[in-house]
């Protein structure tokens, strides 16, 4: 939890958990929300075996903190990362470095 106030940006990554958020990072989120993080640039990425819908609980949760931007939210694992995939995970890279040079 307190690494999350160090950094201007943050990639979440979970595995779909009974079509929610691991409750493990669940727990995470909703301590983060409870902490008030504000002005933050996140990064979310699912994974999921046969119903990924992580990525859209966890953007539920961050979206109520203020000045919080999700600036990608597209990297859909299923069950293992295909290497096709790989191009994905180098742009959301790539998002945060431009980001991070602005």
């Amino acid at each position: 939890l307190s690494d999350t106030f160090k950094y201007s940006h943050i990639v979440f990554a979970t595995t779909t958990y009974n079509n929610g958020i691991f409750e493990t990072m669940e727990n995470l989120l909703h301590n983060i929300a409870s902490h008030n993080l504000q002005n933050r640039k996140i990064v979310l990425l699912q994974n999921g075996s046969w119903a990924p819908s992580c990525g859209d609980a966890m953007k539920n949760i961050l979206s109520t903190l203020k000045g919080v931007e999700i600036i990608d939210n597209s990297v859909c694992i299923k069950s293992a990362l295909k290497d096709e995939q790989l191009a994905d995970l180098n742009n959301v890279v790539e998002k945060i470095v431009i980001d991070l040079n602005q």
